[in-house]
């Protein structure tokens, strides 16, 4: 009996260690799938058109909200160190534009290095109205919602109560 306790001890230590460490174990998550330099390389500019590019590429990652002429193809490696937090390490983003007949004119690759830091402003934008408290809430519905129950107009369809 004595020398299960010890032994006991040892394997909760070993499990705790172990659990402990395995929180600390690095993950790399890869996000999209960018076209190899092969595909890339296929593309001729001013000769390609938009379903030679699909056939080529696939489709693309995103399109351009406001002018369909852009089309980006993106990849992005994030490493995950601890559950919830994650760092870009690595991004591709592959720019293709489009003239109005669907004709390739241009590729752009950009990295991380290109990207540009977005801040976002701290301004509000204004609401116009009261700003109730809870409180004030509360005691403003009461009398607002009842029972419906033997009251002109409470079947739906008949508002007025007509017969």
């Amino acid at each position: 009996m004595s020398l299960a306790l010890p032994v006991l001890r040892q394997l909760a230590v070993l499990l705790i260690a172990v659990g402990l460490l395995s929180a600390c174990q690095k993950n790399m998550n890869v996000y999209g799938q960018f076209p190899t330099a092969e595909e890339v390389a296929q593309l001729r500019p001013q000769e390609h058109n938009r379903g030679d590019v699909v056939r080529i590429l696939g489709t693309p990652s995103h399109l351009n909200n406001f002018n369909d002429s852009h089309w980006y193809y993106i990849s992005q490696t994030r490493d995950e160190t601890i559950k919830f937090r994650s760092k870009k390490s690595q991004q591709v983003v592959l720019e293709l534009a489009f003239d109005d007949q669907g004709i390739l004119q241009s590729m752009q690759a950009y990295t991380l290095v290109d990207g540009v830091p977005v801040v976002p402003s701290a301004d509000r934008t204004a609401t116009y109205g009261r700003n109730a408290t809870l409180l004030e809430e509360v005691l403003g519905s009461i009398g607002r919602f009842g029972s419906s129950k033997g009251k002109a107009g409470s079947v739906p369809g008949n508002p007025t109560g007509g017969r």
